[in-house]
């Protein structure tokens, strides 16, 4: 970690503004010490990098010559009044890439100077540069705002301030930037609430919010009002539907940040769709999926969301897609958080694994001991069991299964016991399976029947699929012997 401040604004700037930064030290505008600007040429490289490993204090007191640095306490202070100058650089840096704000300062400067004539030319170009932005989002009504608001401040059109007009104006834009604003928060706080089963009721009235989209509104308002409209009635297909068109006409208009969100909104639906059975939803999903990637939103700063790649990756399997599951796994499992990145690529792999039926890296994954994810370890062996199952390995299976068991019992605490009851359920099931006689067709029949009904059991479509498939080969065998 670095020891101070200067350091680590440092690291956070690319190359290109570390020698930007450089030239804004040169120029005597300012900066005139010529002691800052050689002690920075200490901390980089030729190519603009901070150097990873950096002279200690006592060395920068002997390589900074002059009468300035002659003690720790001289580099302290000069850093930081190298800090102070790097801080202004941003500043800086930031009002030289905003031509807006940059164009409504100088407004504003000519107003209050009663240069006519330059103020004139400058609300025109401000207007012109405002009306050809492509991001319309919260902050480019907070401009419009702004531009309405010191229109109607110009002390040369004061005749005509009575009209009414004017002012309705400025109470429109002003009117849609806050509304803007609060489906923004109401929003992000509905869609946690669903998440983290969290109440947020009395921070949002959801009754004094509008649900009723409007033409005249801009299309970022529109587009928080109809996500609302769709976390407030998830089971309305039509207004999932409804959103994904608006989504889709509006998303040129959104910062990548913005319709990084929009597009985890629809996602966070889908799966609540899938959820109550809705199947259909796995290619609104995928179709989700692939867009986002096309348009370079499923990544958030390098960073790729967990639960995103998790669900992605087992959808494609369920569409029978290990081949795009496995790309998919490949292309984005060093964007995982830390935190995350063992339990759900490990069992990414896994799951991908038994799909295209590579049982021996199952069940390697399977025997690493060092997993520290109870839920990870619980997915893990239901794959191993399966995996047994497939290869007929009746032995392996019965004490896979016994050593299971007693996993569940010893975790029971960590595990839940909801996810208990459904995977003791699997394990008794398979048991059963396991003791089958082959060709039994009419215990076959009569497993299948009990896990249809059976609600809590883990895997179970897996089961029903098994014993579906017991059952016709064993239908066949019978044919084949007439």
């Amino acid at each position: 970690m670095y020891q101070h401040e200067l350091y680590r604004v440092l690291n956070t700037l690319k190359p290109s503004e570390i020698r930007e930064f450089k030239l804004f030290l040169n120029s005597p505008y300012h900066n005139t010490d010529e002691t800052l600007i050689q002690y920075v040429q200490l901390l980089l490289n030729k190519k603009g990098y901070l150097l990873k490993e950096l002279p200690s204090d006592a060395m920068l007191v002997g390589l900074l010559p002059g009468k300035m640095v002659k003690s720790k306490k001289d580099i302290y202070n000069c850093r930081n009044r190298l800090l102070a100058l790097l801080e202004e650089y941003l500043i800086l840096k930031h009002r030289k890439n905003n031509s807006f704000q940059n164009q409504l300062t100088l407004a504003k400067h000519y107003r209050n100077y009663g240069l006519r004539v330059r103020y004139m030319r400058t609300m025109r170009k401000t207007t012109k540069d405002l009306k050809s932005e492509k991001i319309q989002n919260a902050d480019y009504l907070q401009q419009c705002f702004a531009l309405q608001k010191l229109d109607f401040e110009d002390p040369y059109q004061s005749i005509v301030r009575k009209d009414d007009r004017r002012i309705e104006s400025v109470m429109i834009a002003l009117d849609q930037f806050y509304l803007t604003e609060k489906m923004k928060y109401a929003t992000e706080m509905i869609n946690r609430q669903q998440l983290l089963q969290t109440q947020y009721h009395e921070i949002i009235p959801a009754a004094q919010l509008p649900i009723q989209l409007n033409s005249s509104y801009p299309g970022i308002l529109n587009l928080y009002l109809s996500v609302f409209a769709m976390f407030n009635k998830p089971e309305d297909e039509l207004a999932f539907h409804h959103f994904e068109q608006l989504l889709t006409r509006y998303r040129q208009n959104l910062s990548t940040a913005e319709k990084g969100s929009f597009y985890l909104y629809a996602i966070n639906i889908c799966i609540r769709h899938l959820n109550q059975g809705k199947h259909d939803f796995i290619d609104h999903y995928l179709r989700l999926i692939d867009r986002m990637e096309k348009e370079n939103v499923l990544l958030q700063d390098g960073v790729m969301n967990p639960w995103v790649y998790k669900n992605a990756v087992q959808l494609y399997l369920r569409k029978s897609q290990p081949e795009k599951a496995l790309r998919f796994l490949e292309k984005y499992k060093d964007h995982i958080p830390d935190s995350h990145r063992e339990s759900v690529v490990v069992l990414a792999k896994a799951q991908v694994a038994f799909a295209l039926k590579n049982y021996e890296e199952i069940f390697y994954l399977t025997n690493q001991l060092r997993y520290l994810d109870f839920h990870l370890v619980v997915g893990l062996k239901l794959l191993a069991c399966k995996a047994h199952l497939e290869l007929d390995h009746r032995v392996r299976l019965e004490g896979e299964l016994e050593a299971f068991g007693k996993y569940l019992r010893y975790h029971a605490k960590q595990l839940g016991t909801d996810r208990v009851k459904m995977v003791d359920a699997f394990i008794s099931m398979l048991k059963r399976i396991n003791h089958l006689q082959p060709g039994d067709k009419n215990s076959i029949k009569a497993l299948y029947l009990q896990v249809k009904e059976k609600k809590n059991i883990a895997e179970s479509a897996w089961l029903l699929s098994y014993l579906e498939e017991q059952a016709n080969n064993s239908n066949r065998k019978k044919h084949r012997s007439r």
